[in-house]
């Protein structure tokens, strides 16, 4: 008669499964409330109905990973000073993944305004993405950024994917000068070469542009 298999670490890394009927606490002395559940069955990912809540401020995500993506989540803060004290603003987005497993397409959006928490302030930040297996675009606009010293007064960056080529362009803008490039290159996992086609750089001390590709 066979002999009933023990079960290793294998078998319980394979199957996991965490379960928040109801959860209540306090984060820096304010009350917050969670639950839902996230299964890990083989390499299955189940997650049912998690949501941390704080007053009005909420983070939740819902979905599965079997033979294809599905999962969606959302992130509302729109008052940060109802977790952290020391800081202030919204920063609010959604965002899902769909597709089949190994091709998968992102997609999502973040923005932020008026936060300020240490010696970071930010007036105004979006992020916006789409990534799917022959095509992305992630955009990322700033109005008013500060980190430390460093000042920005706009941003824009556009990155780009067709195919195997990529694309970034940058424009900044500080208080004193004004950064704006462009970087292109081609290839895959084994290997990428990439050239600055383009290259304009405005400081109170320094003016320069690149020459125009022949």
């Amino acid at each position: 008669r066979d002999q009933p298999r023990s079960r290793g670490l294998g078998d319980v890394y394979k199957r996991q499964q965490v379960t928040i009927k109801q959860f209540t606490g306090n984060l820096y002395g304010k009350p917050i409330t969670g639950k839902g559940s996230i299964q890990f069955n083989h390499q299955n990912l189940i997650i049912q109905d998690l949501k941390f809540q704080s007053g009005n401020d909420v983070i939740q995500a819902n979905g599965e990973l079997k033979e294809k993506w599905d999962i969606n989540w959302l992130v509302n803060l729109p008052n940060l000073q109802t977790l952290l004290n020391t800081a202030s603003g919204s920063i609010t987005g959604h965002g899902s993944i769909t597709g089949f497993r190994h091709i998968p397409s992102v997609k999502g959006e973040l923005h932020a305004k008026d936060v300020v928490f240490n010696q970071i302030k930010i007036k105004k930040l979006d992020l916006d993405s789409k990534v799917e297996a022959e095509s992305s675009t992630t955009q990322l606009i700033g109005d008013t950024l500060q980190f430390g010293q460093l000042r920005i007064t706009a941003l824009s960056m556009l990155g780009t994917t067709q195919a195997d080529k990529q694309t970034l362009n940058v424009e900044l803008d500080s208080p004193d000068s004004k950064l704006n490039f462009t970087l292109e290159g081609q290839g895959d996992d084994d290997a990428w070469k990439g050239q600055l086609s383009k290259l304009t750089l405005n400081s109170v001390c320094l003016l320069y542009t690149s020459p125009s590709p022949r």
